[in-house]
């Protein structure tokens, strides 16, 4: 039962504080938007950037090896067989995976760069801008170059080619290089194509696609944001790919974006909004668990009267009247930093006056009460100093209660002697006597009042008065002889 109730304060305590969490969700949902819109900006403005710098060009130049003649008799028939060459080796049966390397560096060599740039009286280096690759599944071979001028990118293909054919005659006694194509420049889908071709492969034969960027010598030339676009464009969309299911892997692998800017926007803010919910009722969680204040009937012990909401149902007064109908003189303060007590202490006696019991309100706490409008401005501490006069003069009426407010001149400290004689005159001509008093813990004449009148009701604000404070007014009232008549809890 006890881990219900307090269950039930935690709910109670978040929806009273559902305008904080309402708040720090929408503050984390805006966050979140702005950010993502802040990071988009900033990536538009990069991608800007990048296709403000030079366009890139390639030119390709196709070229086959020479190959050789293999004449075999079979029964009595002569069969010619034709294979390609392969340099690496002085014999000739080879695979074609090692030629390709060897073509690579051959064309990538210093002899032959050097040569092509005392040529074509270039400066730059252009290691890093040519590419050998294998044309499809076929024996051609193809030299890439990327330049950011297209002639030059083109002359740059013809010279490597025309050198490579040199070197290989030069070096490799080969005569039969054959140029298929002079240079042309290639466009996206052309170049995809290569890309396309090397993937199929890979994946058919079951080898892993992480190899896909750092296997394919092509990948050296193509600045990657342009790689991710020939990719998105004409690559992980085409068919063959989607039949192979390996375009998600090619996505991850190149770092292509799965979703568009707008699903992300939504998805960032609903995750901000939650983290938002989260955070605002753990740092509720948290100042709760460290909150010195009243937040229960269970955290202010025994003898409680009742737990009022403040403006709520009027029939609990009626309870507290039964519960309290012994006792004819009653004094009704709070610890301190609060009057609210004074809305106890007005309906309390409206109930007693109610059941035409003649009731006198004594309220202390100011010259204004919601009882009346217009009250006799002089009041209980007038009619204490003017001895001879007579209370009745001092007293507002309303309907069947009676109300004597604090007065004009308010003493410092009370007279024992004093409050005596008052108790006692105004007890011989009431049936209930109600004082409304300031709070105990800030002033004397209520701790004063509180040894005279003996009956005390504390009044505890949930949520704004502390533990300390209400046990040390239940201690001081005890200290003077008096007697706590029991407490309430105020919502």
């Amino acid at each position: 039962m006890e881990e219900e109730i307090e269950l039930a304060d935690f709910f109670s305590t978040l929806w009273q504080k559902k305008k904080i969490i309402i708040i720090t969700i929408v503050a984390f949902a805006i966050v979140a938007l702005i950010g993502t819109t802040i990071i988009e900006n900033i990536n538009k403005k990069k991608s800007q950037i990048i296709q403000e710098t030079p366009t890139l060009y390639y030119a390709q130049t196709t070229f086959l090896v020479a190959t050789y003649e293999n004449t075999t008799t079979t029964y009595g028939e002569q069969i010619t067989t034709t294979s390609p060459i392969d340099v690496t080796s002085t014999t000739k049966n080879y695979s074609d995976f090692y030629s390709i390397k060897t073509y690579n560096e051959i064309v990538k060599s210093k002899t032959i760069l050097n040569t092509v740039k005392k040529k074509l009286n270039l400066t730059e280096d252009l290691a890093d801008t040519i590419s050998v690759v294998r044309v499809s599944d076929s024996n051609l071979v193809a030299i890439i170059v990327s330049n950011s001028d297209k002639e030059k990118a083109i002359k740059i293909a013809n010279s490597l080619t025309e050198e490579f054919v040199k070197t290989m005659s030069n070096t490799y006694f080969i005569d039969k290089v054959s140029i298929i194509d002079n240079a042309y420049l290639l466009s996206d889908k052309d170049l995809a194509k290569f890309f396309k071709d090397y993937i199929i492969g890979l994946a058919r034969s079951g080898k892993d696609l992480s190899t896909l960027l750092a296997d394919l010598d092509l990948t050296d030339i193509i600045p990657t944001a342009h790689l991710q676009n020939i990719f998105k464009e004409y690559i992980i969309t085409d068919n063959s790919i989607q039949k192979l299911n390996v375009a998600s892997t090619i996505s991850n692998i190149l770092g292509i974006a799965s979703e568009n800017q707008s699903s992300k926007t939504i998805k960032y803010t609903i995750f901000s909004a939650i983290l938002g919910l989260v955070t605002s009722c753990g740092l509720i969680i948290i100042i709760e668990m460290f909150n010195p204040t009243i937040k229960n009937k269970s955290h202010m012990g025994d003898n409680i009267l009742a737990l009022v909401e403040y403006n709520g149902t009027k029939n609990i007064f009626d309870i507290l009247r039964i519960k309290l109908e012994k006792n004819k003189l009653m004094l009704i303060t709070s610890p301190k930093s609060s009057n609210q007590h004074s809305y106890i202490s007005n309906n309390l006696a409206m109930a007693f006056s109610n059941m035409n019991k003649k009731t006198l309100l004594i309220d202390l706490t100011s010259n204004e009460t919601t009882l009346i409008e217009n009250a006799n401005k002089q009041g209980l501490f007038d009619f204490i100093k003017d001895k001879s006069g007579k209370i009745d003069n001092y007293i507002s009426k309303v309907n069947n209660l009676d109300l004597l407010l604090a007065g004009d001149e308010i003493p410092s400290c009370l007279e024992d002697e004093a409050l005596e004689d008052m108790i006692s005159t105004i007890e011989k001509n009431y049936d209930y006597v109600i004082i409304n008093t300031n709070n105990i813990l800030e002033n004397s004449n209520s701790l004063q009042l509180a040894k005279s009148v003996k009956n005390t009701i504390l009044i505890a604000t949930q949520r704004k008065t502390t533990l300390e404070d209400f046990e040390r007014s239940k201690e001081i009232v005890a200290e003077v002889d008096g007697k706590v008549l029991g407490t309430i809890l105020l919502k």
